[in-house]
């Protein structure tokens, strides 16, 4: 009677084990099945990208690749507009002239035309139109090139370098 038993302790065990296992092996075989979905949708975006690279180049498409592209042309210029508002509001918060300045990419900083890299973050910058109208003495001096600082400053605007 307690030999029953305990084969059916056994049994039931080995079923314990047998479904763990086979609960591993699924969840194997669904981690290999979400790889290759992520490897289908890099590929997408990799074919979306050299669509839209050959689009802009001026290589002609079916009517449905045009209209998507067309879409997205339109949403880069609805996205330059909105960025044109946010500078033009940032200008008046910052006293910056009324010509629009440009904004750090990184960061969101207002930056002028005299720096190469952002005094907030250091990212480095695409070339900036105006210089900013700022009426505060600037007493402080980057320790790499001399560039005159702003008392918020963390990265020297001119030569990227760190600033104490």
């Amino acid at each position: 009677m307690a030999s029953a038993f305990f084969e059916k302790i056994g049994s039931m065990a080995k079923n314990v084990t047998d479904k763990a296992n086979d609960a591993l092996k699924i969840n194997r075989i669904n981690a290999k099945i979400n790889g290759e979905y992520q490897k289908i949708s890099d590929l997408k975006m990799q074919l979306g990208e050299y669509i839209w690279t050959r689009f802009e180049a001026g290589d002609s498409f079916d009517e449905n690749v045009l209209d998507i592209c067309s879409q997205i042309k339109a949403c880069e210029d609805n996205t330059r507009t909105f960025e044109e508002e946010i500078l033009k509001i940032k200008n008046v918060a910052y006293g910056f002239s009324d010509t629009l300045i440009n904004i750090c990419s990184a960061c969101g900083n207002p930056v002028g035309s005299n720096l190469n890299f952002c005094p907030k973050c250091g990212t480095r910058l695409a070339t900036v139109p105006i210089a900013p109208v700022s009426s505060e003495p600037q007493n402080q001096f980057c320790p790499n090139c001399g560039k005159e600082l702003t008392g918020d400053q963390r990265f020297c605007g001119a030569c990227g370098t760190k600033v104490e």
